[in-house]
């Protein structure tokens, strides 16, 4: 199985070659969506001061929709996290 680390190493290396080789536009064809996963889940471990768990998929789905609708802000990642629930009862 593959961990969520992994993919993220493998990711930024994917995206980092296409960088290097045709632009920084082509990050989307490098994995974004597994990216954006990797980034919420590391994000929400940090902010609610635990591990990330099963029981936090429902928050990452969440903050996943809001922040691809905002196509990938990071602002967006972090407003959707602090003004869940879970936020602010941990």
């Amino acid at each position: 199985m593959v961990t969520c680390d992994q993919r993220c190493r493998s990711t930024w290396k994917q995206s980092h070659q296409a960088r290097s080789r045709r632009g920084i536009g082509n990050f989307a064809a490098a994995g974004k969506d597994d990216f954006a996963r990797c980034f919420v889940e590391h994000l929400i471990a940090y902010g609610l001061g635990n591990n990330f768990g099963f029981t936090d998929e429902g928050l990452a789905n969440e903050i996943l929709t809001t922040a691809k609708s905002k196509h990938y802000s990071v602002s967006e990642f972090v407003q959707a996290l602090v003004q869940s629930k879970a936020f602010h009862t941990k």
